[in-house]
């Protein structure tokens, strides 16, 4: 039986191929898998602020909270964000919300905030009690996070300030003697939202501006009052010691019945 001649340079050459190809091959995935690993180490955090109208005004037909919850959730969900300082939420309409958003999203305890667990871990929390109103007692809201993938952290500060200029202005002096202190002497990136029931260039708009390194990233009409169109800006979102990259508000143009009759603010920034 003749034996079979086999080329050997031929497959000298054919295994050094698939070496070199396997290679490029294991090299390409590393890089494929090192960029994403980057990408979700800078990933963007996205902050919202929503007043969403409290169930107890009692507001009639389709303005009522059970004729406008699913479209709060829906804004919620669009808008994709990882933390979110709520306002006039009663305990019932918060616990509604996290459980619509589901498992990923927890509470901070005794605070109208929500964020995504499998995002960041509580380091610390606590209230600053502000000037009270005609109405209720006011209150800022803060939580420091931190990143689970760069371990860096933040602060995320909510607030609803009275309807009167004296308690607003009574407020606005009130957390800027604080922030020193839960910011660590502002080495802490820190983003403040919330409806503060003041209008820009207002005196205690403008505390605020002049007193501390915050500065205020959205421009633009909130209020509405469940009219067809919004009548004054009320909310901000506030940051210092990072950068926002961009903050829209959703107009609830695709809801026959508005979410509530303040527009959320969302914001994003990477730390």
């Amino acid at each position: 039986m003749a034996l079979e001649q086999y080329d050997i340079k031929a497959m000298k050459q054919a295994t050094k191929y698939k070496m070199t190809n396997n290679r490029f091959s294991f090299y390409m995935g590393t890089l494929i898998v090192a960029s994403l690993l980057a990408a979700s180490s800078c990933m963007a955090n996205t902050v919202m602020s929503f007043n969403i109208r409290t169930e107890h005004a009692n507001d009639p037909g389709e303005l009522a909270w059970e004729k406008r919850k699913n479209n709060v959730v829906d804004v919620i969900v669009k808008a994709n964000p990882s933390v979110i300082g709520l306002q006039e939420a009663s305990t019932n309409q918060q616990q509604y919300i996290e459980v619509a958003l589901g498992p990923n999203w927890l509470p901070v305890a005794n605070a109208p905030i929500l964020f995504r667990g499998d995002m960041y871990r509580v380091l610390a929390t606590g209230a600053i009690e502000l000037v009270e109103d005609k109405w209720e007692k006011r209150f800022a809201y803060w939580v420091r996070l931190e990143e689970k993938n760069t371990n860096k952290s933040w602060l995320f500060i909510t607030t609803h300030w009275g309807v009167d200029e004296a308690s607003q202005l009574g407020s606005a002096e009130i957390l800027l003697n604080a922030l020193p202190t839960v910011t660590k002497n502002w080495q802490l990136p820190v983003v403040l939202v919330g409806d503060f029931n003041a209008e820009p260039n207002s005196e205690p708009y403008l505390k605020m501006v002049n007193d501390s390194p915050l500065q205020n990233n959205f421009w633009g009409l909130t209020f509405t009052g469940f009219k067809p169109k919004a009548i004054a800006q009320l909310d901000y979102a506030w940051a210092a010691g990072l950068t926002i990259n961009k903050c829209k508000a959703d107009r609830f143009e695709a809801y026959t019945t508005p979410a509530s009759d303040h527009y959320p603010i969302i914001c994003e920034f990477k730390l």
